[in-house]
């Protein structure tokens, strides 16, 4: 049985294995990657596109991509926020990557790098120009990292639960961050405090920062019911908006 394949770069290829392919109800695809890692012979990480499901069609697809990183828990790639946010963003016809990586950051930043990659070399992807790098807790920091020296024309960031007290580190590739960032957050993070986000937004004066607090919800977004659909559709009306203004050129 052939599989679906593409070269990605410097002969290192990405795939899809059989039965890869799932149709949501919403017009929705989910796609299963393999990804062949530089460096790592046989290594092939697992990554998963959430699209509309005639990417093929002109005009289907938006011309931003979106790439996710999950946070230190790996198991979140496929979560409830996650996923979630990637089938709302699919359904206003984005294309959305995510990729799952256990490994050390200074390996998940690598990941993240080839996941981007992958999506924007894929068939799928013909239709995209520029793309936003996002992530929620340490996820947020390896979108922002990669970001410092992304090859591709960045969109923006979206950055939920951005651990800016975590590690000082953090704030570097916010200062050096060459497109707008828009940063999700709860009322009571352990991760970041709202004054201490918003703090460091008014110290980035060369790129627009915009802090969007969602109310009634825990540090991982979820709401007493432990329901993340509150934070998704706050996201996804948040992302619309500030996607629009770039295709507009705002």
């Amino acid at each position: 049985m052939v599989r679906f394949q593409w070269h990605v770069e410097g002969g290192h290829t990405a795939h899809v294995p059989v039965n890869g392919v799932k149709l949501l109800k919403g017009g929705i695809a989910h796609v299963e990657l393999d990804i062949e890692m530089p460096g790592t012979p046989g290594a092939t990480p697992k990554a998963l596109l959430t699209m509309p499901a005639a990417a093929h069609r002109p005009g289907t697809v938006k011309s931003i991509g979106v790439v996710l990183s999950h946070d230190l828990d790996a198991a979140g790639w496929r979560g409830e926020l996650l996923t979630g946010l990637a089938e709302a963003l699919a359904a206003e016809g984005y294309l959305v990557m995510r990729s799952h990586c256990v490994l050390k950051e200074a390996r998940r930043l690598r990941a993240f790098e080839k996941a981007l990659d992958a999506a924007a070399t894929s068939p799928y992807a013909i239709q995209i120009t520029s793309w936003v790098l996002a992530g929620v807790g340490n996820g947020a920091r390896i979108a922002a990292t990669v970001g410092m020296k992304c090859r591709g024309t960045l969109a923006g960031f979206l950055l939920l639960s951005y651990p800016l007290q975590d590690v000082p580190a953090s704030v570097k590739p916010l200062a050096a961050a060459r497109a707008p960032m828009l940063f999700v957050h709860t009322a009571h993070d352990p991760l970041c405090s709202v004054d201490a986000l918003r703090a460091c937004c008014a110290g980035i004066a060369h790129q627009e920062c915009r802090v969007v607090l969602v109310p009634g919800v825990s540090a991982a977004f979820a709401d007493a019911s432990g329901s993340s659909a509150h934070a998704i559709r706050k996201v996804r009306v948040r992302v619309c908006v500030r996607a629009s203004r770039h295709a507009c050129g705002g």
